[in-house]
């Protein structure tokens, strides 16, 4: 075998190993980091005047290994929150086995703690509704978002944030 050959095979073998390792890395990934979970606050209308109410709608992705899990929603200007509007699904705690889930309708906080095992659904979950006033007038857009993150694991009690996106 000539030095040409000998580093050609070198080369195969490298890049083998460097797949192997790469294949055993990746299987070592949580589905849930692979694919993440989708957290979307949706109106339900395109268009609005100010003095129109709008209602949103807080729904939770496909998930896996959720114990515990928090957010606040933030409210744009041009948005106002309509008192006691606010209101978790019908059911939420029994489905996603929570003994204690709030919502404080003065912040718009969200919280929700596991009593048993963690919630897994692949298909959509709504959390919630809530109301708001177009108070003013804003662009082409306007953009509610949810911050103060939080979602943890009962069983493993990892914290399983970063799988989430908004």
């Amino acid at each position: 075998m000539n030095y040409t050959q000998q580093k050609i095979r070198l080369r195969a073998i490298i890049g083998c190993v460097l797949l192997c390792v790469t294949l055993g890395i990746t299987a070592l990934i949580p589905a849930s980091a692979e694919n993440g979970t989708d957290i979307r606050v949706t109106a339900d209308r395109d268009t609005v005047c100010v003095g129109d109410e709008v209602t949103l709608t807080v729904t939770l992705g496909p998930v896996r290994e959720m114990g515990t899990i928090a957010f606040a929603i933030v409210l744009p200007d041009g948005l106002a929150y309509v008192a006691g509007s606010g209101q978790l699904s019908p059911g939420l705690a029994a489905q996603m086995g929570y003994d204690n889930v709030t919502f404080t309708e003065k912040t718009l906080f969200f919280n929700g703690y596991a009593s048993k095992a963690d919630y897994e659904s692949d298909e959509d979950t709504v959390l919630m509704t809530f109301r708001c006033e177009v108070t003013d007038r804003f662009g082409t857009s306007c953009e509610v978002t949810l911050s103060r993150l939080e979602f943890y694991s009962c069983r493993t009690w990892q914290n399983h944030t970063a799988d989430y996106r908004v």
